[in-house]
């Protein structure tokens, strides 16, 4: 089993440095698993502090790529995707993001499951749910902008994902390849592009709860970015031209 996982940075390389580390030791009994950071054109000197740190953690974790640097920013999504394109071919890619809102331990958590694959499923979705045996500590302005999303995500799409939006998710490369030409978001919404892309490819979706919390420094904006999502959801809209993706193959948090 092989798989690339992707971390999307922006000018947080200070994040970024306690929580890779974490990631690394915790990734390293996976021999099949890389990690590859992309700084999404932070500039400098962010980009060269996260090649620096990169490059020094590189030599204790080999399983840590040379960085991806992106001369322009094109936004989370688009540095996730310039990384999977990047990476070395594997059977499964993934993303989480650089604050460690989704702590080391939860991500080997969920590649464990992905790499046991005893449900066949082709996408995992972290998903940040306040259910028994799970801690989610979020915000109320994170958990508002979350929710009105995937309201409006859902009742345009059919896609019933309760978080679409959550910074952790693992797929089968081969339907990335199969949507990949179909994607445009590259910001807010990519998540559910990406999402309602591989769904109506025939990916079989799961969402898996996570712990989740919130770390300072969040660059969201309750009004700013509600209305941004809601332009980004107006789009997809208009893209799927009538077609909706049923409830069928995706399964709701357990």
């Amino acid at each position: 089993m092989s798989l690339a996982l992707i971390i999307p940075s922006y000018q947080d390389s200070s994040r970024l440095a306690g929580y890779l580390p974490e990631l690394c030791a915790s990734l390293k009994k996976f021999p099949g698993v890389s990690i590859l950071v992309v700084d999404d054109g932070s500039g400098a000197p962010w980009n060269e502090e996260t090649r620096r740190m990169v490059c020094d953690l590189a030599a204790r974790y080999p399983m840590l790529q040379e960085p991806l640097l992106l001369e322009k920013n094109r936004g989370k999504g688009g540095a996730v995707y310039g990384g999977w394109d990047a990476a070395a071919p594997t059977e499964w890619i993934g993303f989480v993001d650089a604050d460690g809102a989704t702590s080391a331990s939860e991500v080997a958590r969920l590649i464990e499951a992905v790499f046991d694959g005893r449900e066949g499923d082709d996408v995992y979705v972290g998903s940040r749910v306040k259910m028994l045996g799970r801690v989610v500590s979020r915000s109320v302005k994170r958990h508002l902008v979350g929710r009105i999303f995937a309201t409006l995500s859902s009742t345009v799409t059919g896609l019933t994902v309760y978080d679409s939006q959550c910074g952790c998710k693992i797929l089968r490369r081969a339907f990335y390849e199969k949507v990949k030409s179909n994607l445009v978001e590259s910001r807010f919404a990519f998540d559910i592009d990406l999402l309602v892309n591989l769904a109506l490819a025939g990916a079989r979706m799961k969402e898996f709860p996570l712990d989740w919390s919130d770390i300072p420094g969040s660059k969201v904006s309750l009004v700013k970015d509600s209305i941004q999502m809601a332009q980004a959801v107006w789009r997809l809209r208009q893209r799927l031209e009538g077609r909706t993706v049923s409830r069928k193959g995706v399964e709701t948090p357990t």
